[in-house]
């Protein structure tokens, strides 16, 4: 479904998902994979070879394929930028986190995963700094977010850390680089919007309002919020949970480049395969039952 309306539908033929995109009033929207594949980017050529309409590529730029926007390395990072130590979390007396170590260390994509309930989430929440443990302790560069006060934790994150949580939390009546100007502005940082946009796909849609934005659509808005921030530790919460596959695929991908070539520690809570497998590292969570 897009904008209230069918955009495309899947069946299963000869034992592979086929892709059948439908016009209307002459439009017809084709599979961002599809083009991709074509090398196709923003125009095409459209021509009749007897009973079927064929799509071919122009002279104009290719398609992105997720490549990571401006990337900058930091000054070297430490080995481990966070780590949990013996760290138990409980929720009105019920335990979600007990006793766990964990390190995350620079220049790697770690996936935590686990059932729902396990605690990713609250996991991710503590690397933050949004929330304290009940017993243990949570590092940053060394450095224990429990010996500093709210202030402190709070320049740390906007300095830092970037957060993407499942509710993208950007403003619909910006567009999509003006959601992403914001965020470096209230950081204070320097970075290119529209680079970060094009690293997730959404060059052309730059200039649009967030609130005519598909869902996945605004998920990637706020990926590229977190990516333009260039963190030393970037946390997301199921990031691919609002993608098709092959969006999801350029995601995962971008990731991983980017803890490659800036240093950062990315960790990623999630239960997409797809991700879990360009992980470097996994930290499989089983509930406290």
């Amino acid at each position: 479904m897009r904008d209230g309306r069918v955009s495309a539908e899947s069946v299963r033929e000869r034992g592979h998902a086929e892709e059948i995109v439908l016009g209307r009033g002459g439009w017809i929207r084709v599979p961002e994979e599809l083009l991709r594949r074509a090398r196709i980017g923003d125009r095409a050529i459209a021509g009749v070879d007897g009973t079927q309409v064929v799509i071919a590529g122009s002279l104009a730029r290719p398609a992105p394929v997720g490549q990571p926007a401006a990337t900058k390395p930091r000054a070297r990072p430490p080995k481990a930028v966070a780590e949990l130590r013996r760290v138990a979390k409980d929720y009105g007396g019920v335990p979600v986190l007990v006793d766990l170590d964990a390190t995350f260390d620079g220049g790697r994509l770690t996936a935590v995963t686990g059932p729902s309930g396990s605690g990713k989430t609250t996991l991710l929440h503590l690397l933050a700094g949004l929330a304290t443990p009940t017993a243990g302790d949570v590092l940053l560069r060394g450095s224990s977010l429990l010996r500093v006060d709210d202030e402190e934790r709070a320049r740390l994150r906007r300095e830092e850390i970037a957060v993407v949580t499942q509710d993208s939390e950007l403003i619909p009546v910006l567009t999509a680089r003006e959601n992403i100007e914001l965020g470096l502005t209230l950081r204070a940082r320097a970075g290119s919007a529209d680079e970060a946009l094009a690293a997730v796909g959404l060059a052309d849609l730059a200039g649009q309002r967030v609130e005519r934005l598909s869902t996945g659509e605004r998920q990637r808005v706020a990926l590229a919020r977190a990516i333009a921030a260039q963190p030393l530790l970037l946390l997301a919460d199921e990031p691919t949970a609002s993608l098709d596959e092959a969006n999801a695929r350029a995601v995962a991908l971008l990731f991983a480049r980017l803890a490659a070539e800036t240093g950062a520690a990315v960790v990623c809570a999630t239960h997409d395969a797809v991700l879990i497998e360009q992980a470097e590292s996994e930290l499989a969570l089983a509930g406290s039952g």
